[in-house]
């Protein structure tokens, strides 16, 4: 039978859930009880069980029948409550894969981004993840999955199956319109995005997630886009090269010029995304904020540091290429006609990783790694990025294609 406990408040929903695991579980209640902080309790009838419920519904003899909406089993519920500290509301509503029932939790998050699944290397890679090595932990997807809607999906319904729980903003590449009569512009796509990831399952708000049995964090997701020069000065993270060479092509290099459609709407598109953000940031975070976005926060973050140089250099040692530094004089590298600053993030961004105090803050789109405490925060870039990239020696750290863990920490 499915009970339906969505309508109930959270005090009968509780109640009610401990009434029907009494009954479908009896032969494991001193399994089951611990998990839940009850006590033991003296055998009853099963005609007292179901008078309890007063649902009105014939009960069936069968110990797999299912008591909530997402149809979890009746251990994943209990487990569930306890060990991510979610209300009965929350776990009625979200859907959770089957777990088994652990008694001490130590949760680990993992951060990625810059996909790219529409590469089929990219996805094999991540068809190569396993749950035998993450099945208890979550994963923050820093935008940058794909532009297609069904291989979005696709590829969060994979990640949802290898990690406990999947959290995640679009990219720039989301945002392409590939098809202008089926996809109406670039803000409606964002917004479907959002709601097929509610529907999946997929978190896209603030949320708390308990890492121990004494600890939890908040994963806070910042929607985001990036101010040009000509849109924001102010807002933009612009570098203007200090010896020009040859004239600037940024602008028809530029996918998104020519893929994204924007609808009119009052101010910059960065001040518009930034808005998106208004009520997560008017949250009180007690706990650590781990906090990501797509685009980068902050100016300095743009150009490697001495110790990022020195990581580059060493594995395109590795891999027997000429130094970057050479490299990158002849254009092998960055083509001197393109400025990603243009396009690299925008101030307002970290404005807002501030007001929530965020720890740790994660991010991609440069497709190049990086890790830097700056002025009390973590900020970390782990992309998967490109083939030719990573076989440049240019996406560094991600030599074995995995996830970066950001908590704990490692030291």
């Amino acid at each position: 039978m499915l009970y339906n406990l969505g309508d109930m408040n959270p005090s009968t929903e509780q109640s009610v859930l401990k009434n029907k695991i009494k009954l479908l579980l009896k032969p494991k209640m001193k399994e089951i009880l611990p998990l839940m902080d009850m006590p033991e309790i003296e055998s009853e009838t099963e005609s007292d069980s179901v008078a309890e419920d007063n649902d009105g519904d014939d009960e069936e003899e069968n110990d797999d029948r299912e008591i909530t909406t997402s149809n979890t089993s009746n251990t994943e519920v209990v487990r569930r409550l306890r060990a991510s500290q979610l209300t009965v509301e929350d776990s009625v509503q979200r859907p959770m894969k089957l777990r088994p029932a652990v008694s001490a939790i130590m949760r680990r998050v993992f951060a990625i981004s810059d996909l790219h699944v529409d590469y089929k290397e990219n996805m094999d890679i991540i068809q190569q993840w396993s749950p035998m090595d993450y099945e208890n932990d979550a994963l923050i997807v820093a935008g940058d999955v794909t532009d297609s809607l069904p291989l979005l999906q696709q590829t969060l319904q994979h990640l949802q199956q290898v990690f406990f729980r999947v959290y995640y903003v679009p990219g720039n590449h989301e945002l392409w319109i590939r098809k202008p009569e089926q996809e109406k512009d670039s803000i409606t796509k964002f917004h479907q995005i959002i709601t097929m990831c509610k529907e999946m399952g997929v978190v896209t708000e603030p949320e708390s997630l308990c890492v121990s049995n004494m600890a939890a964090v908040w994963i806070v997701p910042l929607f985001s886009w990036y101010s040009t020069p000509e849109e924001d000065s102010e807002d933009s993270l612009y570098i203007k090269p200090q010896n020009p060479v040859g004239e600037d092509k940024s602008h028809n290099m530029w996918m998104d010029n020519h893929l994204c459609i924007w609808p009119s709407f009052e101010g910059t598109r960065s001040k518009y995304f930034a808005n998106l953000n208004s009520q997560t940031c008017m949250k009180q975070y007690t706990d650590p904020v781990l906090s990501f976005s797509h685009f980068l926060p902050r100016t300095d973050l743009v150009k490697p540091s001495d110790k990022e140089l020195a990581e580059i250099e060493t594995e395109r040692k590795r891999l027997g290429l000429e130094s970057a530094v050479e490299a990158n004089k002849k254009g092998h590298i960055n083509p001197r006609s393109f400025n990603f600053t243009r396009y690299a993030g925008c101030k307002v961004l970290e404005a807002q990783i501030r007001q929530i105090g965020s720890s740790v803050h994660v991010f991609g789109h440069q497709h190049r790694n990086k890790d830097r405490r700056v002025d009390g925060v973590r900020y970390v870039s782990h992309c998967l990025g490109y083939k030719r990239e990573r076989a440049a020696g240019l996406v560094t750290g991600i030599e074995d294609c995995a996830p970066k863990q950001i908590w704990p920490d490692i030291v």
